[in-house]
């Protein structure tokens, strides 16, 4: 069957099923894993490992956490949206200081690693280390960042993002004031399945839920909503050329890929959906599974390259403008900007930089409009180097260093053109082929 040509590209679904053990016994039919919770329904357990920066002897259960609304926020310290939201979650603790609220945010990481990530990055609230994934388990967590909300008496109350829950701070004063808020979400992320339509293997009638659903398929182009959109962790995006796939899922910038192939320009959807959503072995098995639907090898190589250094101007600090998290975006252009003034102009068809990162990460984010791969000389970063800042100037995308210079003059950065070896990753045929792929 050709690949490319049928609707559903490639499916793998794995599922907890009955299987014959080593001496031909039937095995125990595993226990199929926690539905999401339900709105209404008593929140499911906390199972946590460590508890950081709480009060010393804290218990951390539905009966000791009761006459309190508990925002429970799951994240990494890999993942970036999830970082880029603390500044504004930060604001957003620090203005319920003194109600009855805790904030926890889940990670499924080492402690080691997240006490050190703590001491670059401060997080306010407790953070809590789960145990074994029990608690993303229990939730059904899907992918991150993600805001779990439970009301004063244990109930679970909905979903949220952070990065959304920061530009509507009167949500978790309605819960407080009334013990619910019908902004907040029945089910995590966006409301439409977005496996519908895709035959999910369903061996034992409904008893068992897929741990883990990849899909590659054409695009549906009749679904305007779905356009070039995609959920906020990553995990999936729809009516998109396979080249931005790959470059989303075996995360590398457009400007460190070498295609030797010539990639289609058709648009497919790619889904991915696990237990610990865009996990970076998630991840490395959605880009292994492109490779193997379009017979693609993809290997990451060294190589000498033409680069920009980015660097300091002599004389002059940088111009560094710390970001809460405020992001307004739009949906039908996927456009966003730090305010609904700049968010028109774009839309109108002005040309604008912008970027919420740390400034260790912003060379990463100005090698698309440079043209070419970035790589940061900025020497020591200051004690703040990990603090998220805002990045938004104008710049005329038709002159061919006006990118440049507007990066200079707004930011105080400069682009140097030098050679440098970089990792780079090549797209090469699997094997000998006299056509090209998706024929």
């Amino acid at each position: 069957m050709n690949a490319v040509k049928t609707r559903v590209v490639c499916c793998m679904f794995i599922s907890m099923a009955v299987t014959m053990d080593a001496v031909g016994g039937p095995a125990p039919t595993p226990k199929a894993p926690p539905e999401s919770p339900k709105v209404g329904e008593p929140a499911p357990a906390l199972r946590f490992a460590g508890l950081l920066q709480a009060p010393a002897e804290t218990k951390v259960d539905w009966t000791s956490l009761r006459g309190k609304v508990v925002v429970l926020e799951f994240w990494a310290t890999w993942c970036g949206p999830c970082v880029r939201s603390i500044p504004g979650m930060n604001k957003l603790e620090a203005a319920h200081e003194n109600d009855p609220i805790v904030f926890i945010h889940v990670t499924d990481e080492e402690e080691s690693v997240v006490t050190k990530f703590l001491k670059k990055t401060p997080m306010h609230g407790w953070v809590g280390i789960d145990d074994g994934g029990k608690t993303f388990t229990n939730y059904a967590v899907n992918g991150r960042p993600k805001i779990a909300v439970v009301g004063k008496d244990g109930t679970f109350l909905g979903w949220h993002d952070p990065r959304f829950l920061v530009l509507e701070p009167d949500i978790l004063e309605e819960v407080l004031t009334t013990g619910s808020s019908d902004r907040l979400w029945p089910i995590q992320g966006e409301h439409d399945d977005p496996l519908a339509g895709v035959a999910r293997r369903d061996p034992d009638g409904g008893k068992t839920r897929n741990l883990c659903d990849i899909v590659i398929r054409r695009s549906d182009t009749s679904s305007a909503k779905r356009q070039g959109g995609g959920d906020s962790s990553g995990n999936w995006s729809f009516d998109r050329p396979i080249r931005k796939h790959i470059a989303n899922f075996c995360d590398v910038q457009s400007t460190r890929m070498i295609d030797t192939v010539g990639l289609p320009e058709e648009h497919y959807d790619v889904i991915a959906l696990g237990a610990h959503g865009s996990s970076p072995a998630m991840r490395e098995a959605v880009c292994r599974l492109i490779g193997a639907t379009f017979e693609l090898a993809l290997v990451r190589e060294k190589r000498l390259m033409d680069v920009f250094l980015l660097a300091t101007l002599p004389q002059r600090e940088p111009t560094l403008t710390p970001s809460w998290g405020g992001v307004y975006s739009d949906p039908e252009t996927h456009l966003s900007a730090p305010s609904m003034e700049i968010l028109e102009r774009m839309k109108n068809g002005d040309n604008y930089f912008f970027a919420l990162c740390p400034l260790s990460m912003l060379a990463d984010g100005v090698s698309r409009p440079a043209g070419k791969p970035v790589i940061s000389e900025l020497g020591d970063l200051p004690e703040t180097a990990d603090d998220v800042y805002s990045f938004c100037f104008p710049y005329p995308a038709e002159e061919p260093d006006g990118f440049l210079r507007a990066l200079e003059e707004h930011v105080g950065l400069t682009l140097t053109p030098a050679k440098r070896e970089v990792e780079v990753l090549v797209i090469r045929p699997a094997r000998p082929a006299t056509s090209p792929i998706g024929n």
